[in-house]
């Protein structure tokens, strides 16, 4: 679970500082033996598409390596209960707290220790949110009482989409019906149908024509454990209801509604959550500009920061 809560975030950004020296030492290393290979090829076109893709590389290991040293959480945590008991803002960097870290303290350590190998010019123009972990735990109800089709969670401009909790709460409206879409980028889509009738009618819940019964008020059916609350009828085994895999990649999440009235959701995604309570980058697109002796260019690059987190 969460370590060292009572870490304040400058010291966390200024621990982020001490490791990008590290980093960018290592990495240095590794850039001056492919520079001194490639100037043995005295061909000058081929060092600078060198030069280039050397430091596309560079800069994304070293922010993913921050990245990973930054969170209050490892690789062992379950993501989705630790952001169930702590904000998004409060374990991981903000999109203000990046920019910081990346122009005050990354790209002069980073132009400094180029320049010891020549004479070079490197400015990160912006660094930039791309994909986002997104939380949404207050609970959502799409649609505002019409029918259609709503987005809950959307990655199709990110090809590592992850849905680490989902679940619904029943509908206190009557006569209400609809499905839930979930694509899986393996093509596994799974469809949730629910549905519920009017008095004291439970909420129904079905998958592959299994069917769980809840209380329309106090029940919730959690769709990546498959646990059940306040269950009502049906058979309700968590092996038929926990759909959606957490180490999995899906593309999107949407909701069909048929009848008005559809019940409230609960997510924490990494992609794109609309009406998301609170959320931080979980890309940084970086654009930065490169000029040798060889060559002038201009670059933009995404940096997938926690791909070995979650």
């Amino acid at each position: 679970m969460v370590t060292n809560k009572s870490h304040d975030r400058a010291q966390m950004i200024l621990i982020g500082g001490i490791v990008i020296a590290f980093v960018i030492l290592a990495t240095i290393v590794a850039f001056n033996g492919l520079v001194h290979t490639e100037e043995l090829s005295s061909s000058s076109t081929g060092q600078s598409a060198t030069d280039v893709s050397v430091m596309n590389s560079e800069i994304t290991q070293d922010l993913q390596t921050i990245a990973v040293k930054s969170p209050e959480i490892d690789e062992d945590d379950d993501i989705g209960e630790v952001l169930e008991n702590e904000d998004a803002e409060d374990v991981f960097l903000t999109e203000a707290e990046w920019q910081s870290m990346v122009e005050d303290n990354y790209e002069p350590e980073y132009r400094s220790a180029k320049a010891q190998n020549r004479s070079v010019v490197f400015d990160i123009e912006s660094a930039n949110e791309g994909a986002t972990l997104g939380v949404n735990l207050d609970g959502r109800n799409t649609g505002g009482g019409t029918t259609g089709t709503f987005d809950i969670f959307d990655a199709d401009d990110f090809d590592r989409g992850k849905v680490y909790h989902f679940s619904l709460t029943g509908s206190t409206s009557a006569n209400v019906a609809g499905e839930y879409e979930i694509n899986n980028e393996s093509g596994a889509d799974v469809t949730v149908e629910y549905s519920r009738g009017g008095g004291t009618d439970p909420f129904e819940v079905t998958v592959d024509g299994e069917t769980c019964s809840f209380d329309s008020d106090t029940g919730e059916i959690d769709l990546v454990t498959g646990e059940v609350t306040d269950q009502v009828g049906g058979s309700c085994d968590e092996d038929d209801f926990s759909v959606i895999d957490p180490d999995a990649i899906y593309n999107s999440i949407d909701v069909h509604i048929s009848m008005p009235g559809n019940p409230e959701y609960e997510i924490i995604g990494l992609g794109e959550v609309p009406e998301a309570d609170n959320e931080v980058p979980g890309t940084l697109e970086i654009e930065y500009t490169y000029e040798s002796m060889e060559v002038q260019t201009e670059q933009a690059i995404e940096v997938d920061l926690y791909r070995d987190l979650l």
